[in-house]
């Protein structure tokens, strides 16, 4: 409930988008919430492998940002899942801080897909001394495909 209240508070609450999709699916998570709707602000995000053009793309959203929160403007930035696994939001922020490093934020904890597809099939992840490894799939699909059958 936290989280919806600062979304409540915010003056602009900023969306992420793909740039290969014509909705923000953190829009679309919005509904039924009854926010104002002028107050959002769908900005793109790209996910790319060269490190640099990842700093150089955040670094130019958090400037936008940045301009907004030197008004003394309430800014929030939704994102999907957990904010602080494989997000958006660690970049923007990264980037933020550097440009801000004198800004306090809060971040308020998201529901990963691990987490929530266990919660739907009810199958707990690990159990008293059990070890959990998470690995992205695209990356170590094979690793993990090896692990699995050792």
């Amino acid at each position: 409930m936290a989280a919806l209240a600062a979304l409540r508070e915010a003056d602009i609450v900023y969306l992420p988008r793909a740039t290969s999709s014509d909705t923000s699916v953190a829009r679309l998570c919005l509904a039924g919430l009854e926010l104002d709707e002028s107050r959002f602000r769908e900005i793109e995000f790209e996910m790319n492998p060269d490190r640099g053009a990842l700093s150089r793309h955040y670094g130019a959203l958090a400037e936008q940002l940045a301009a907004e929160l030197k008004t003394g403007r309430n800014v929030a930035y939704l994102t999907i899942g957990d904010s602080m696994t494989y997000s958006t939001y660690g970049y923007l922020l990264a980037a933020l801080r550097e440009m801000l490093p004198e800004l306090q934020t809060q971040t308020f904890p998201g529901v990963t897909s691990f987490a929530a597809t266990a919660s739907a099939l009810s199958w707990p992840l690990g159990e008293g001394k059990e070890r959990m490894l998470i690995l992205p799939a695209r990356r170590y699909g094979n690793a993990a495909r090896r692990h699995r059958s050792q």
